[in-house]
């Protein structure tokens, strides 16, 4: 028996008498077990497969991302999976895997724990081994999959194969290549709502790291990576929305000169094309990622991107309109230059005057929620009132948000920035609401408020709405509900789940029932958990969420089981993950609940009177 096969036979009984844990990897013809982490379940075109080896890795039995490997270069040409929003930490305690299949289809199909043993001939062949990593001091193992893109401990275990590593300059993954990872870790936990999609890869060069004077691992000249994000928030600040629905990045793979370019996904794409033998249909994502316009929702298509100035940090034409974006897409520089210029008003009012309290049930706020750190806000947009809201600068949300329900489709507008109060912070200041700046200018205002910071790190909680713009029929209505002094953190299975289904109830309800003016409030209790940012307490997050409306001149033909609802009714439910249901009940019982749970005094009233209609008062 020659010493190779004698090596391989002691390796394989190492490891079944140490019983480790399997991690399962496919090596296959196609990715058709790891479909669901490409773009509409298809991988980049344009790669010469001849030599290469697709590889669908699994942990424990299931897929967690597609890599496209090379086993003559022993690195991956590519990785692709889909982005988990998580805190950002690495995994220390994970074993680093290999792969025995790769160049040797008779082998097992699961990925092990590399032995102990100081070299394998049975696997060295084709991929590289620790032992090729052992000597060289300028290189990093880096992942194309970071573990810090997955938030599950199965994902994260998975990442840790050779097969999803390639040689990086220290220099340049520290300088470069790590910041920039964090900073789309930062960016698709903020404003990605659906699944983004990532391919991370490589081009090559003829350095090679060499181990007893044999060529052994290739190593890249340039790592590069892009996204796909087709659902996202359009209600982003002006300096990012260009990044979306795709984008990308490259950076040389050197100690010096190192850099990293962001580009879009189609200039990434022509970039490799020159730097790799690639087919002339080359293209990272099915057609470049343009999402198609779905129900309800409006979707900018790629050249509404100011895709034209991507080399340079762009932003939707103001200030300062890029000339190439003017002379390629005046429109589309008309139409973001009005929306940035378009101003959004509102009033911190100690005193609410009258054409404010339209929004209010007989003029009047709630009875009994006074303290000095709370502040009314009239609420403006393009100079008229459109609802108002009571601010808790201290723990910077609203305590609730009052308005009138417009009868509508439900539709959501989705092309409109987020909007702060700059005057919350000292009445000195300008009273107009306005998007967020595109400078760091958020140190001047998130003293008194929440900035949109305190919420992209926290991958926890939704920006929920008090003033739901579901709520709201015409544009300017729903567009001034973009104001985060109308926002507070809702865990996402409470604000997808239960919550999202009571505004839809509500809707449904007050457009079939309701034949005058709807008024409601909504509102939060809180118990003293917050958002942290930089080891500081920023945003209260809420243990109830509350709403009543009051519509004294509703349908009384309506059916029983709806009529009970009218004029007015309640509910309540609990902001978290599980056992979050609504409960729906009469105002005054919402106003009984209100008193054990939160601070207000014994005369606490959400609508004078009840919302009893002036006829139906007892003489």
């Amino acid at each position: 028996m020659s010493m190779s096969i004698r090596v391989c036979l002691s390796v394989l009984l190492l490891l079944l008498a140490a019983g480790t844990r399997v991690i399962r990897s496919s090596v296959v013809d196609s990715f058709r077990d790891c479909r669901h982490f490409l773009y509409q379940h298809l991988p980049p075109t344009g790669f010469p497969l001849a030599g290469l080896q697709m590889i669908c890795q699994r942990y424990q039995g299931a897929p967690r991302y597609a890599t496209l490997y090379h086993p003559g270069k022993r690195i991956p040409l590519f990785s692709a999976y889909t982005f988990k929003k998580s805190e950002g930490e690495k995994q220390r305690r994970f074993p680093w895997l290999y792969e025995p299949q790769v160049g040797r289809k008779q082998h097992s199909d699961e990925m092990q724990p590399l032995p102990l043993a100081q070299s394998d001939l049975c696997i060295e062949d084709s991929q590289a081994v620790l032992a090729d990593y052992t000597d060289t001091i300028r290189f990093e193992r880096g992942q194309l999959n970071p573990d810090q893109h997955q938030a599950e401990a199965g994902d994260k275990a998975a990442t840790y194969t050779l097969t999803n590593v390639v040689p990086q300059v220290k220099e340049f993954y520290r300088a470069h290549w790590s910041r920039y990872l964090e900073d789309i870790r930062h960016l698709l936990s903020s404003f990605c709502r659906g699944t983004a999609f990532v391919v991370t890869g490589v081009t090559t060069s003829e350095h090679m790291i060499r181990r007893d004077n044999r060529d052994r691992v290739a190593i890249p000249r340039h790592l590069w990576t892009a996204y796909c994000c087709p659902d996202f928030d359009l209600n982003m600040p002006y300096q990012f929305r260009y990044k979306f629905p795709s984008f990308a990045a490259y950076g040389l793979n050197e100690a010096v000169n190192s850099f990293m370019v962001e580009v879009s996904a189609v200039k990434l794409e022509a970039f490799i094309k020159r730097e790799m033998r690639v087919e002339q249909d080359f293209q990272l994502f099915y057609r470049g990622c343009v999402p198609e316009v779905g129900a309800g929702r409006l979707v900018l298509l790629r050249h509404t991107k100011l895709r034209l100035a991507s080399e340079e940090p762009a932003s939707a034409c103001p200030p300062g309109i890029p000339l190439r974006c003017a002379m390629a897409w005046p429109l589309a520089c008309v139409l973001g230059m009005l929306l940035a210029m378009r101003v959004t008003w509102a009033s911190v009012e100690s005193t609410l005057p009258e054409e404010c309290r339209a929004s209010l049930y007989k003029g009047r706020a709630p009875a009994g929620l006074e303290h000095p750190t709370l502040k009314h806000i009239c609420q403006r947009f393009n100079g008229k009132p459109r609802y108002i809201t009571l601010y808790d600068s201290l723990d910077r949300i609203p305590v609730y948000s009052a308005y009138t329900f417009k009868r509508s489709d439900g539709l959501k507008r989705v092309d409109v920035p987020w909007m702060f109060e700059p005057q919350l912070s000292t009445l000195t200041d300008t009273g107009e609401m306005q998007p967020f700046p595109q400078e760091d200018l958020h140190w001047k205002f998130e003293d008194a408020q929440a900035v949109l910071e305190d919420y992209s790190n926290s991958v926890n909680f939704e920006r929920g709405q008090l003033n739901p713009d579901e709520h709201q029929a015409e544009p300017d209505d729903k567009a001034a509900t973009y104001t985060l002094t109308n926002v507070v953190p809702q865990v996402p299975e409470f604000n997808m789940g239960p919550w999202k289904e009571h505004e839809h109830r509500i809707r449904r309800r007050l457009n079939n029932y309701c034949r005058g003016t709807a008024y409601i409030i909504t509102g939060v209790t809180t118990s003293g958990h917050m958002i942290r940012r930089r080891n500081m307490a920023r945003v209260a997050i809420p243990t109830y969420m509350w709403s009543a409306y009051c519509c004294p001149d509703y349908d009384h033909n309506a059916p029983y089981d709806e009529r009970s609802k009218f004029p007015s009714f309640a509910s309540h439910g609990l902001n978290q993950r599980e056992d979050s249901e609504v409960s729906e009940m009469t105002v005054q019982a919402l106003e009984d609940f209100l008193k054990k749970v939160t601070f207000v005094d014994k005369g606490f009233q959400i609508f004078e009177n009840g919302c009893i209609p002036p006829f139906s008062l007892p003489h």
